[in-house]
């Protein structure tokens, strides 16, 4: 829509476009809520108060506060520019235009507020899940060398016979795979991870090959002539 090619004539005309633009951000930003819907229910809750300049005023005041309290947020914007629509209609249907003017302009600077805030909420989102993959990144690879160790361990404190199980080997081994994490890799590690280097054995390969050769093999019994 271009303002420039077909300028409104009319109050009634920039209501018409403003609420087609409108219609466009909340549906970008709020998804299956659609802005007339919203409008309508909104304007429900507050058909029977009297606004006048004063009236937004405060409301402006109010958003000026909330701002420095750092209460603002997404649901709090879109309502916000819900409210100075619903006033701006009102005050037009009561023939004071000035009034209802402004409001149609309290109204746009909340719902160009809505769309900076969900871009700042969705870039946030983005930002928090690439950190949180960048950690979990880092976190296996540090995992990977903790591993590393623990085959070294696996190899070199292996018991002459090997280990009776599996848990006997990740109990006798879990102390010194604590002390490695916690001051070769600076790891808040628990006191036991017994649970975790079973866990290993079973899921990585190389892991549980140390383990198969470490680990005493149950015999078959002989057979009963």
């Amino acid at each position: 829509m271009s303002l420039m090619s077909n300028p409104p004539h009319t109050l009634d005309d920039v209501f018409n476009d403003f609420d087609e633009l409108a219609e466009e951000r909340f549906v970008d930003i709020y998804s299956l809520r659609p802005y007339a819907e919203l409008l309508a229910n909104h304007s429900k809750k507050i058909l029977d108060e009297k606004h006048t300049i004063k009236t937004i005023d405060k409301a402006f005041e109010k958003l000026q506060e909330d701002i420095l309290n750092h209460n603002s947020n997404l649901d709090y914007y879109g309502k916000m520019c819900l409210t100075f629509r619903t006033m701006s209609d009102q005050l037009n249907r009561d023939n004071n235009q000035p009034a209802a003017i402004w409001g149609l302009i309290m109204s746009a600077y909340f719902l160009g507020a809505t769309s900076i805030a969900s871009d700042i909420i969705t870039n946030k989102l983005i930002d928090t899940l690439e950190k949180n993959e960048a950690a979990a990144k880092a976190k296996n690879s540090v995992y990977a060398e903790s591993r590393n160790y623990f085959i070294k361990c696996i190899n070199e404190k292996s018991p002459e016979n090997g280990w009776k199980t599996t848990s006997h080997l990740a109990s006798e081994l879990s102390g010194h795979i604590v002390n490695y994490e916690r001051t070769t890799l600076n790891l808040k590690t628990p006191e036991d991870i017994t649970t975790r280097l079973m866990r290993w054995a079973r899921e990585y390969p190389d892991v549980a090959l140390a383990v198969s050769q470490h680990v005493q093999r149950k015999r078959k019994g002989t057979p009963k002539n």
